[in-house]
């Protein structure tokens, strides 16, 4: 009978939907942006001069955007331009947080079958005999047969027993619930005898693919957010003090040590990119986690753990906010002269940034 494991992947699975293959994340993300278009469209579409509650929630939140980046900004035209994209990044995380811990989302999908190493039962030939076609075993490093290699920990699957030697066929290691696993065949065909020590005991495992995804737990998604925010910071920054402003960040007075200042300026933008890529990344996929094992040895407390993870979503979403606000209010506070004058943000034309956002 197989095992079923808690399926912890990294990286997003690929589902197939309608003979199309596509990232159970991405599926996820496509099906949340209709429905959170659908909400603000409801709510904002037509406002009212006295608004209800629900068109109250959602102008509470822009307005609270809003005063959020006016005080970072200051009350000027710029501020009144990056609000978009800033509000963009807030309702996004927000709402793909909450989204994410809806039923369904990371526990409904397909199971399938795969064969690992089985380190807590030894290999013991002498009890297969002639007939143990299905048999499966992991080939151990450098295994070979027929002169062929096989792949390390490649799966394989006893035909015959022949004293020390094993008549084996290289077989696919994973195959989806209900189908059996298939010998590989073309240039990964690989059959022949190979030594009862070439191999290791085995078992079969069921882990769930998932058909939804939180978006966030995509590092594809993180670090595209963290990229759009650092370009944009170093844009503005740009359009305010002009590229030789913009280069004298990384070359600082004095510059006798630029050598030394230069690389830590570069590695100080890389940082930036790195921190609100895994800071959300990390916070969102352990969170998913977390309630799966939760839910598999403890489901009765699981609205705690919920109730937690609707207070990180919005804290995950504010901090990547502010610390975008930061990024791009300390490249306008930066003169072309040094670090203590003010850019004069009402130079930014309005065109200018619709060039750099283009």
């Amino acid at each position: 009978m197989d095992s079923e494991e808690l399926n912890v992947s990294l990286k997003p699975e690929q589902i197939h939907l309608f003979g199309f293959g596509i990232n159970n994340s991405l599926l996820t993300m496509i099906i949340f942006m209709v429905v959170l278009a659908i909400l603000m469209i409801s709510a904002l579409g037509r406002p009212k001069l006295i608004p209800g509650r629900w068109q109250s929630f959602w102008e509470f939140i822009v307005e609270s955007v809003l005063n959020q980046v006016e005080n970072n900004l200051g009350r000027n035209k710029t501020s009144r331009r990056l609000f978009p994209l800033i509000a963009t990044f807030f309702i996004f995380i927000l709402f793909a947080n909450w989204f994410s811990l809806l039923p369904g989302i990371g526990t409904v999908g397909f199971y399938e079958r795969e064969i690992v190493s089985d380190t807590a039962a030894p290999l013991n030939t002498a009890k297969y005999g002639l007939i143990t076609i299905d048999t499966q075993v992991r080939a151990t490093p450098n295994a070979s047969a027929a002169g062929k290699a096989i792949a390390s920990h490649e799966a394989v699957q006893i035909k015959s027993v022949q004293g020390n030697w094993l008549e084996v066929v290289a077989v696919a290691e994973k195959a989806h619930e209900g189908h059996e696993f298939a010998p590989l065949t073309g240039d990964h065909a690989n059959q022949g005898f190979v030594e009862a020590s070439a191999v290791g005991p085995a078992k079969t495992i069921k882990k769930l693919i998932p058909i939804f995804r939180a978006p966030n737990a995509d590092l594809n998604m993180t670090l595209a957010m963290a990229l759009i925010a650092v370009i944009t910071a170093n844009v503005v920054t740009i359009m305010a003090h002009g590229f030789k402003g913009w280069l004298k960040e990384f070359v600082p007075k004095p510059y006798i040590m630029a050598p030394l200042l230069t690389p830590i300026e570069i590695v100080g933008q890389l940082s930036r990119v790195i921190s609100l890529t895994f800071r959300l990344f990390g916070n969102v996929f352990a969170g998913e986690v977390l309630l799966a094992i939760i839910l598999k040895l403890a489901a009765p407390i699981l609205i705690i753990f919920l109730s937690l993870e609707l207070f990180f979503g919005f804290i995950q979403a504010l901090v990547f906010m502010s610390l975008s606000l930061a990024y791009i209010a300390l490249g306008l506070g930066s003169g072309d002269e040094g670090h203590g004058h003010e850019a004069n943000v009402e130079e930014i034309t309005h065109g200018e940034l619709e060039t750099a956002h283009s």
